[in-house]
């Protein structure tokens, strides 16, 4: 138990060294982490009203395809080993995939009440406009 209690203080020591050293890079985290949940609040448009906020998914697919040259660029730039890049190109390839499959589905749901709404029944009509109790 004593011995629990001491790995315990040096822990705690060793986190406020890190934060009286370095509490820049706690401070970059905590802007990191606030710009991840303003990305994802952004899409919560297309959640409510897909065909609406249609822009929002294309421009996800637009900053996912800009992963690439960035990753690439500020790669190389910053010699970061080159499996860093790749899994930077993997999030950028699978996140515009995924992305680009929603926009197909958007593109269908839009069709489909394009559609709807083109074959309105005749019992919406005024009666004077129906013509051999046809739709129109």
């Amino acid at each position: 138990m004593i011995m629990l209690t001491k790995i315990k203080r040096l822990i705690l020591l060793y986190i406020i060294l890190l934060i009286t050293i370095s509490a820049f890079l706690l401070y970059g985290l905590d802007w990191l982490g606030y710009a991840h949940m303003m990305v994802a609040l952004a899409f919560i448009g297309p959640w409510r009203d897909p065909v609406k906020n249609i822009w929002v998914i294309q421009f996800g697919i637009i900053v996912s395809l800009l992963t690439l040259p960035v990753a690439f660029i500020l790669g190389y730039q910053s010699e970061m080993p080159i499996w860093w890049s790749l899994i930077d190109y993997i999030f950028g390839i699978v996140s515009a995939g995924l992305l680009l499959y929603i926009k197909h589905r958007i593109d269908q749901l839009e069709a489909y009440f394009t559609y709807q709404s083109m074959c309105t029944p005749i019992a919406d009509y005024p009666r004077d406009q129906v013509v051999n109790h046809a739709y129109i």
